[in-house]
């Protein structure tokens, strides 16, 4: 199959100016939105490869480029469409492909209106371009069976205000086509970005993303997706892009989009095992392990979320593009998951134990019991817990309660008759009590070592 297409970017109007002293309209994203056009055509291979010319045409680093400071005449590109819709017989494409995007111009004579491509040359007095009128000509008499234009200009719509209806009969009945205007033939077009409106909106509605993997993309596809783009973008609302298709589809190149990321499902899931993992066995609050694998949750959570937003093609719905849905997104789950493993872990029990990574030199222990504390009803007990805890000087104890010389002081002042005072080796210095006061049993003051 043989598929060629022009590209034209016009940046340069020197002559285009309202007065002789006025500043000259140049434009900053036409040549940009030809070449990123030609780039995507360029990319396939085989069968569905393009040969793609650029005008205005520049060499730079060993391959052609749209020239951004470069001029391109009326002559210049009246010469090129007729070359790809009427090249020598033996040369006639299946496909031919025209791209515009510059200036667009729209002259009122005598109660007709008449649109025009702008050229570099054109002055809006004696040169106003390439005729729209003139265009849609040269596609109805031209050989090549399918024909697709897309025009991202001002006043672009032009192109389809068909004069009579022997010529719409001419285009319903030859060939296949599809026509697609920035903007309605009484408005303006925009740039926003990188690239014209229309312009990005072709090249999203053309990412082999946008499309299951194996299904065509088709001109079918891509009419509508642009009215899905219509419904969610304001700018589009405002220009009104046009778009018509006689004939059968024409076949651009098969999509490659997953329906779900296989990879962006595996990290999902490791984030879930790593959740149920520290759930079931949980950790000191400030252990390195859960550090280090809550850290790891998020980055790894951040990635599948990009990975999945990438297969989602949610640009279609939301004003927005792409890189910064999937920046957003997984911002977002990282956040979130990242909060879920600080709350959503079980709280810490005393059986966990404390866990000593270093020699402390001075700790100090208090009491928070609303009960008398027992701390040093043996005189042997800072000693014990010296010793417990691998400290290099006895332990200084606070309470606001009073605390008892001897267990028989205890006993007559506060009438308990139980008590019990252990301490756990294995886990840590632990002391605990029981008092009996006024029938009611309560325990209280668990020492593990905590620094207060």
């Amino acid at each position: 199959m043989k598929r060629q297409a022009l590209v034209v970017g016009i940046n340069r109007y020197p002559s285009l100016k309202q007065t002789p002293t006025s500043d000259a309209p140049h434009l900053q994203k036409a040549a940009a939105d030809a070449e990123a056009i030609a780039q995507m055509l360029e990319k396939p291979s085989g069968e569905l490869a393009w040969s793609v010319r650029r005008l205005p045409e520049v060499a730079q680093e060993g391959r052609f480029r749209v020239g951004d400071m470069t001029t391109a005449s009326e002559d210049e590109l009246s010469r090129a469409i007729s070359e790809l819709l009427y090249p020598e017989p033996h040369h006639v494409p299946d496909v031919a492909l025209l791209f515009f995007s510059g200036h667009g111009l729209r002259k009122q004579e005598d109660g007709q209106t008449e649109g025009f491509l702008a050229t570099s040359d054109a002055n809006t007095r004696t040169k106003w371009g390439i005729s729209l009128n003139w265009l849609r000509q040269q596609l109805l008499s031209s050989p090549v069976k399918q024909q697709i234009v897309w025009l991202d200009c001002c006043h672009s719509g032009e192109l389809m205000n068909f004069l009579t209806e022997e010529e719409l009969r001419d285009w319903l009945s030859g060939g296949d086509r599809l026509l697609i205007a920035a903007c309605r033939s009484d408005r303006e077009a925009y740039a926003f970005g990188d690239h014209g409106v229309l312009t990005e909106v072709l090249l999203q509605g053309l990412d082999p993303m946008q499309q299951s993997t194996g299904k065509w993309m088709t001109s079918w596809t891509l009419t509508s997706f642009i009215q899905e783009q219509l419904e969610t973008k304001p700018v589009l609302k405002r220009q009104i892009p046009l778009s018509r298709h006689f004939g059968e589809q024409i076949l651009f190149w098969k999509g490659t989009k997953e329906p779900i990321s296989k990879i962006g499902l595996a990290l999902g899931t490791l984030v879930v095992i790593i959740f149920i993992f520290l759930f079931l066995n949980p950790q000191e609050a400030n252990s390195y392990t859960v550090i280090v694998l809550r850290l790891i949750a998020c980055i790894l959570a951040a990635i599948a979320a990009s990975l999945v937003l990438e297969n989602l093609s949610l640009e279609r719905k939301i004003p927005l593009k792409k890189g910064q849905i999937k920046f957003t997104g997984s911002f977002t789950i990282f956040v979130t998951i990242f909060i879920t493993f600080y709350y959503g872990l079980p709280a810490l029990t005393d059986s966990q134990g404390y866990i000593r990574k270093e020699k402390i030199q001075v700790r100090h222990l208090t009491a928070l019991s609303e009960y008398p504390a027992l701390s040093l009803l043996e005189p042997t007990i800072p000693e014990k817990l010296t010793k417990i805890l691998g400290l290099e000087t006895p332990p200084i104890i606070y309470t606001k309660n009073p605390i008892f010389e001897s267990l028989e002081n205890f006993r007559n002042e506060t009438g308990n008759e139980t008590l019990i005072s252990e301490y756990d080796y294995e886990k840590g210095a632990q002391i605990s009590y029981a008092s009996n006061i006024n029938n009611r049993t309560t325990q209280g003051l668990y020492a593990k070592g905590r620094q207060h």
